[in-house]
């Protein structure tokens, strides 16, 4: 991870990265990274999430295992939505 104060950097992470990174956070480093998604989509009212999940599940470059990479958060997500009170 770089962290920078002060300084505006761009640093291109390509997905593979980005996925090599994630999954070398523990659970609380992982949680933070799917509340920054909800926060980033939450500043953008221009973009819309299903969209944005819809034109992952179209795209060429999702395979099978990246397909069942969502669809197991898919299934996890509806399982803890059945025993929750839903998103705050």
């Amino acid at each position: 991870m770089i962290e920078v104060d002060l300084l505006n950097i761009e640093v291109e992470v390509s997905p593979a990265q980005l996925a090599e990174e994630f999954c070398n956070l523990y659970e609380n480093g992982q949680a933070e990274f799917f509340n920054k998604i909800h926060e980033v989509f939450a500043s953008k009212p221009e973009w819309s999430f299903a969209m944005q999940m819809h034109y992952v599940s179209v795209s060429p470059e999702l395979n099978s295992k990246g397909r069942f990479v969502m669809d197991k958060i898919g299934e996890y997500g509806r399982h803890v939505a059945n025993e929750t009170d839903g998103v705050e």
